[in-house]
């Protein structure tokens, strides 16, 4: 039964069912109910991942019961966890990241161990959860049938084929609404037991991955983690009976002496973890304090290049992507760069393959013209937005929420400029997430003079204490859409149009023509997707420059459509003479970047600075409208292109 099909039943059926949920808690779930459809999918890395399927009397009782483990999370929450609402995992690296930084600035040695846990759903004992959730008081009637159901039928299912019915006596269930809780459930008591043995190590929890991160001297690191991981190790796999792999825990220091220590520590004990100078930490790439190589992020950007293929077969059996490019390409490719930001080959090469993947990189466009064109003034589907903003995000939160003092902050940041001072590649550099947002806020102008304080790139002073993160996202948003104006002025060669381009009008008119074919033209036309003929004897195309309409004058783009005599007489027939003799006036004059590419600076551009978020007596329309010829007339008509 599907669970939506509740909706159909009438309030005396709703209430025998309720009556039968209170039979499953009083009793928990009968064999019948319990039956369970193991799916087995195939893993990226190889493998399979089992996904239950429970009936729909149990996810229906799930979805009621769900706030009773949302008020247990309420009641139990722990610093170490980050498997909750609010907590993301870049954030959980993210602190990882600043925190070594931190030890670098204080002359500190930085160690990590990164525990992976064998098959951690699968492996937990069903007797040791009962204890451990007594324990910590977890919603027993909640218990009782997720506990009834785990131990019922369960069924495998490959590739169409099913199993014979089998028994189980340990593992929970992913997928089940209280898997992540029980998982939490289970390793409490430990965690909590490290945590208060040895208060200089900070755990980081997230499901089965388990982080210990250790700031500390030379002298007194290795021992300090030596004998908290043992520990911890030790209790996973001796009372709760969870194995760990020796083979995907990774031993991580600032240093080679010091990730030795405490490798041989560690084997000294039974536990031959391995050492790496990175290691992969929640999906992201991780150095413990050492200067990072971006390998997850480079595979990102090339396992999203080799899907360019297939969306362009979409294409062109007329589907559109770019809505796939936007929810798909780009977050798959940016998870992690909150952390250590992009260095700007990868920003072009994700800009370039997010065009790609929309269907923009066609002709040689201009792709911020193409991103510009097709959303908003801000936070359109540019990437420059979220790789920008992410860096200064996870920043400004930790301001603002007070989860790091400031003064650290401070040390980080002055440590990170320092570093940076005159190097010709500044990137190489970077050791954490203070160098990596730096050089992030430069791309558009900004800089940190503070922690707490930036300055953007019109000299304005923002308090990142008094200004919400929301509102923080809106400025910047803002400033990286003067970033796209200064770089469609530096591919155009027209200063003038650094300072803000007009585009309402060209969206607006793109929006409203019917024709996909004339949308495609306009479009074509304002990011350069037309190659008239100077531009195909320029890219030796073709040998001769001339319009090959009249011979009579280089084939610019702005002789085709204002100069050339051949195509006079359609130009008379759409347009009025006076305009006609203002364009070539303009073409003469060498200012045809509105004629030839629709392109007009912004008229907020031409006003004084301190006028431009201020409403002008006399004016008919906000200042973002099109100025015409008197300096107090403003239009905002579509037609005053």
């Amino acid at each position: 039964m599907h669970p939506r099909c509740v909706h159909w039943l009438a309030d005396s059926d709703l209430e025998g069912l309720g009556a039968i949920f209170a039979k499953l808690e009083a009793a928990g779930s009968d064999d019948l109910l319990s039956w369970i459809l193991i799916h087995l999918i195939p893993k990226k890395a190889g493998g399979r991942r089992p996904i239950g399927l429970m009936t729909g009397l149990l996810r229906l009782w799930g979805r009621a019961r769900r706030c009773l483990v949302r008020d247990w999370e309420a009641a139990n929450v722990r610093e170490w966890s980050w498997a909750t609402a609010g907590r993301p995992c870049e954030r959980a690296v993210w602190m990882h990241a600043l925190w070594d930084e931190w030890g670098k600035t204080r002359g500190f040695e930085s160690g990590a161990v990164l525990i992976d846990i064998v098959k951690f759903y699968e492996q937990i004992p069903h007797d040791i959860l009962l204890q451990e959730a007594i324990a910590v008081g977890f919603p027993l009637p909640v218990l009782r049938v997720v506990l009834s159901a785990y131990s019922g039928f369960r069924t495998l299912v490959l590739e169409g084929v099913s199993s014979a019915p089998a028994r189980a006596s340990r593992s929970i269930l992913a997928g089940c609404f209280a898997a992540v809780s029980l998982g939490k459930v289970i390793m409490m008591r430990t965690l909590d037991r490290v945590t208060c043995l040895w208060s200089g190590i900070r755990l980081r929890v997230v499901v089965d991955d388990v982080s210990v991160q250790g700031v500390s001297t030379a002298a007194r690191l290795p021992k300090l983690l030596v004998d908290a991981v043992s520990k911890l190790a030790f209790e996973l796999q001796g009372r709760l009976k969870l194995p760990v792999s020796e083979a995907k825990t990774k031993v991580l220091g600032s240093n080679f002496r010091t990730r030795r220590e405490i490798a041989q520590g560690l084997t000294r004990l039974g536990l031959p973890f391995r050492q790496a100078s990175q290691a992969e930490h929640l999906g992201v790439d991780f150095a413990a304090g050492r200067r990072l190589v971006w390998r997850k992020l480079s595979s990102r950007i090339h396992a999203v290049r080799r899907r360019q293929r297939q969306w362009a077969i979409l294409r062109r059996d007329g589907g559109s992507t770019k809505k796939l490019a936007r929810t798909g390409a780009l977050p798959a490719m940016i998870y992690g760069t909150r952390v250590h930001g992009a260095t700007g080959a990868q920003l072009q090469a994700i800009r370039r393959e997010v065009a790609a993947a929309a269907g923009y990189a066609r002709g040689r466009r201009s792709i911020t013209l193409c991103f510009l064109l097709d959303g908003s003034d801000q936070r359109n589907g540019d990437p420059m937005f979220q790789l920008t903003w992410g860096p200064l995000q996870e920043w400004a939160t930790a301001l603002w929420d007070g989860s790091i003092p400031i003064r650290v902050l401070e040390q980080v940041l002055r440590n990170a400029a320092h570093a940076l001072v005159g190097r010709t590649r500044p990137w190489a550099r970077v050791h954490g997430p203070a160098g990596a947002l730096l050089l992030t806020l430069r791309r558009i102008g900004w800089e940190l003079s503070s922690a707490r304080t930036a300055v953007d790139d019109q000299g304005h002073v923002i308090d990142m204490l008094r200004t919400a993160p929301h509102e923080l996202g809106v400025l910047v948003a803002r400033a990286v859409g003067r970033w796209q104006h200064r770089i469609v002025a530096q591919e155009l060669g027209e200063q003038a149009l650094s300072a803000g381009l007009r585009l309402h009008p060209l969206r607006r008119l793109i929006r409203k023509t019917p024709s996909a074919r004339e949308r495609g033209a306009i479009f074509s036309t304002v990011s350069g997707g037309q190659w008239p003929q100077a531009r195909l004897a320029q890219a030796k195309l073709h040998a001769e420059r001339n319009c090959r309409l009249c011979d009579g004058a280089v084939g610019t783009l702005d002789h085709r459509h204002v100069a050339c005599d051949a195509s006079q007489p359609w130009r008379y027939q759409w347009l009025q003479h006076d305009a006609i003799a203002a364009g070539r006036a303009e073409v003469a004059a060498g200012r045809d970047t509105f004629w030839g590419r629709l392109l007009a600076p912004s008229p907020g551009a031409a006003l004084p600075p301190l006028c431009r978020n201020f409403a002008c007596i006399g004016c008919q329309g906000p200042l973002s409208s099109p100025v015409t010829s008197s300096p107090t007339a403003l239009v905002s008509d579509a037609a005053a292109l």
